[in-house]
């Protein structure tokens, strides 16, 4: 078993619970919308409400975990009648994290999606360190999903080796 404990400040700016019990296992809907689901997990939750407020109008619903497990299969099912595509966002490792354990709720409880995309780190070593820095792991993780293509992606791209932004 492993504990981590972030050296980051916990941010304060997410909605508060609506006046219910936190209760173990049962996640939260934060804002409502429809087609998009992103299902995020702890320091992720402030990114998911951005990237909501992105797409405009009522295009996703956000809902807050809470807890990587058990996960709140009830919650699934729901966002299953109403929206096709459903994200998990986490900035943890993606082999063995929440959006695992949210796969295989899904896959247990039969419970289907139109497309389930996973938003992490990718399953390799990642040194500790700021919170900002794992987030940006994650995000360009997610851009590399998306297809788009970094430098880092570039044939010839020794990993470890610092680039330089030429944009000035």
């Amino acid at each position: 078993m492993v504990i981590r404990y972030p050296r980051d400040p916990v941010c304060g700016d997410v909605p508060a619970p609506v006046a219910c019990p936190l209760l173990p296992g049962k996640a939260e809907i934060l804002r409502r919308g429809r087609r998009v689901a992103l299902f995020a997990y702890g320091a992720m939750v402030k990114e998911a409400l951005a990237a909501a407020e992105s797409l405009g109008g009522e295009q996703a619903t956000v809902v807050d975990a809470r807890f990587a497990k058990p996960v709140d299969a009830d919650m699934l099912r729901e966002l299953a009648r109403e929206h096709e595509l459903l994200v998990t966002i986490e900035d943890h490792a993606l082999a063995g994290g929440f959006g695992s354990a949210v796969l295989e709720t899904l896959a247990d409880e039969a419970i289907q999606f139109r497309q389930v995309v996973r938003l992490g780190i990718p399953d390799r070593f990642v040194r500790g360190g700021p919170r900002l820095r794992r987030q940006g792991r994650a995000l360009r993780s997610a851009r590399r999903a998306r297809g788009d293509r970094t430098r880092a992606d570039r044939p010839g791209h020794r990993p470890g080796r610092r680039l330089r932004d030429r944009r000035g």
